[in-house]
């Protein structure tokens, strides 16, 4: 569903910026689109399943991670220091909110 509204989207608002529709665009778009995403959503619903929401939620937040990673090993992106800062609170928050919380900790001492 995303495809097709972020493409009216793009032809209805960003007239000003020049696009070329090529048959590359296209398939990476589509691979974007369905590979992907559905790929992401079915491997999602089948760790649901099987593991507790917050147990799995770690590991969706290294996303950035391992995107960053990936475009500097696979495409020879630079790593910038933003995205180092980046990386680095991207962390420190997976970190925090892996913390138990007050109320846990409260439970616990029962």
């Amino acid at each position: 569903m995303g495809v097709p509204a972020f493409f009216l989207m793009d032809v209805l608002l960003d007239r000003n910026i020049p696009t070329g529709y090529t048959g590359r665009m296209a398939l990476t778009v589509l691979y974007q689109g369905i590979l992907v995403s559905g790929f992401n959503f079915m491997l999602n619903l089948w760790l649901l399943r099987r593991y507790q929401p917050s147990s799995v939620a770690p590991f969706y937040l290294t996303t950035p991670l391992f995107g960053v990673v990936l475009s500097w090993w696979l495409l020879g992106e630079p790593v910038t220091g933003y995205l180092v800062a980046g990386a680095i609170l991207v962390a420190a928050g997976i970190g925090l909110a892996a913390l138990p919380t007050l109320g846990d900790r409260a439970a616990r001492s029962r």
